[in-house]
């Protein structure tokens, strides 16, 4: 098992790819987040490897609901303003590890910078506006300069929590690099929960 890592670990892999601004840095930056607060499993969000057989399917951006303050839709084809204000935001996903079908997470707007359906939005909106961009892409897709879509995976998402992790000092406090993972934003989001 590995180490659920504190919010500050998150915290700064957000404020870091903000400051980078790259697709693939803002996609990393979003996706920490948002596996954080809806406790997500790194395979619900990154590529599988090819010819991998696995149960869980990833959430793609049509799995992604926003809503006003009346419980009505807001298109995912809406403005970044429009699903930035949402009120809440679900989470569906098809098929889960554990074999449940339909399985639905909501979470309110936090109204801050660091908000998780704030991070969605961005992640949806990015998709859906881009050209090259499809409802059935997974929500950790971003686009190079050239266009081509591309997917987050476990790999980068392990090597980015082992980097926050040594730059917020935790390292000397108890967290050796070989006991955390992409796995530890979702155990962190557990234990905070908890």
């Amino acid at each position: 098992a590995k180490l659920a890592v504190p919010v500050k670990v998150v915290n700064h892999i957000h404020d870091v790819g903000t400051i980078k601004g790259t697709s693939k840095a803002l996609a990393i930056a979003d996706m920490c987040l948002i596996a954080f607060y809806f406790l997500l499993r790194v395979g619900e969000y990154t590529s599988h490897a090819k010819g991998a057989d696995r149960r869980t399917v990833q959430f793609r951006a049509k799995d992604i609901t926003f809503w006003d303050e009346d419980i009505k839709v807001i298109p995912n084809t809406s403005s970044l303003e429009a699903l930035l204000n949402a009120h809440s935001v679900t989470m569906r996903i098809d098929n889960q590890k554990n074999g449940t079908r339909g399985s639905t997470i909501n979470h309110k707007a936090l109204k801050r910078h660091r908000c998780p359906s704030r991070a969605l939005a961005r992640r949806v909106h990015s998709i859906m506006s881009h050209p090259n961009g499809s409802p059935d892409d997974i929500i950790s897709t971003y686009f190079t300069t050239k266009g081509e879509a591309k997917v987050l995976t476990s790999y980068v998402i392990n090597t980015t929590v082992k980097t926050a992790v040594k730059a917020t000092g935790l390292v000397e406090h108890g967290f050796p690099l070989t006991s955390v993972s992409s796995h530890s934003p979702r155990a962190g989001g557990a234990m905070a929960m908890h």
